[in-house]
């Protein structure tokens, strides 16, 4: 028995019956959530990694473990490249990014070297410092609604 035998496969699947056509509708809700504050940065992260993993066991095949890869003009690449973002403690998304994120995810048919140099645009002109003083700055209830207190201090774990 293998990780993507039916079997374990169906207790690890999401609420959604996710394909690669399927994946940025459930990304969008998950990015439209956290911006409402119904989920917290730690649960977009946990998220991303969940859905990271459920892919890998569901299309993977073990004699050629190689994670599904396409190319920017299809559009299957996009959602690939935004759980990457879900998933990545390298780049917070704040939710000041989510309808850069979604208007990625939105990209159509026939737009997606359009769709990819726009939000790459975005991307790089980014900072976390950047990102959050603007989010701070329009008073969305940062702190309360996304666990973050830029002026608390660390406390011991």
């Amino acid at each position: 028995m293998t990780y993507n035998s039916p079997e374990i496969l169906e207790k690890y699947k999401v609420p959604e019956n996710i394909t690669f056509k399927t994946l940025g509708i459930y990304l969008k809700k998950i990015l439209n959530d956290y911006a409402k504050g119904a989920l917290s940065l730690s649960d977009v992260l946990n998220h991303g990694e969940s859905l990271n993993s459920f892919i890998y066991n569901k299309f993977i095949d073990p004699e050629n473990p190689e994670y599904p890869e396409f190319p920017q003009t299809d559009l299957r690449s996009i959602p690939l490249n935004v759980l990457e973002y879900l998933e990545s403690t390298a780049f917070f998304i704040i939710p000041r990014d989510v309808p850069y994120f979604i208007e990625f995810l939105d990209t159509k048919a026939g737009h997606e070297k359009e769709g990819w140099e726009k939000f790459q645009s975005y991307i790089k002109s980014q900072t976390l410092r950047k990102r959050i003083n603007e989010e701070m700055k329009q008073g969305v209830g940062y702190r309360k609604n996304h666990g973050f207190d830029l002026d608390k201090p660390f406390e011991p774990l």
